[in-house]
């Protein structure tokens, strides 16, 4: 599906980033978030819908063509907000912003860009589905 499609559909707020995987190999960028909600059919508005949530579930973009993670040194494992999603050709950029909550508990937002032709929702462990 593309990815401004797709991400119309999802609910991220007050949920976290749990892992993220780079597989330049494959062209795949994964993040792993605890609880991806999806918006109800014909609706606009996440309205606390929760019968299509997938716990522990992934946003996988293939068909990567270029990722940018700012700023450097910091690991994401918080927050997760999608910020925009525009066209970039044939492809989308997808712009993510994501906490890094360090062990003394101070958090630095992270910018991650994305240029993808594709985006997924994944619940099976990632890492073992990867080819």
């Amino acid at each position: 599906m593309k990815p401004k499609e797709l991400l119309s559909t999802v609910y991220l707020g007050d949920r976290a980033c749990k892992k993220f995987l780079i597989d330049g190999w494959n062209r795949r960028f994964a993040i792993q978030v605890d609880c991806i909600s999806r918006i109800e059919k014909g609706t606009s508005e996440w309205n606390y819908y929760t019968d299509e949530d997938v716990k522990d579930g992934w946003l996988v973009f293939s068909g990567m063509k270029s990722l940018s993670i700012m700023p450097d040194g910091f690991v994401p494992n918080d927050f997760i907000e999608i910020i925009s999603v525009y066209e970039v050709g044939e492809e989308t950029a997808i712009e993510i912003s994501v906490g890094s909550v360090s062990t003394s508990g101070e958090t630095t937002e992270i910018q991650i860009r994305v240029v993808a032709e594709m985006a997924s929702i994944e619940s099976t462990d990632y890492l073992l589905s990867v080819t």
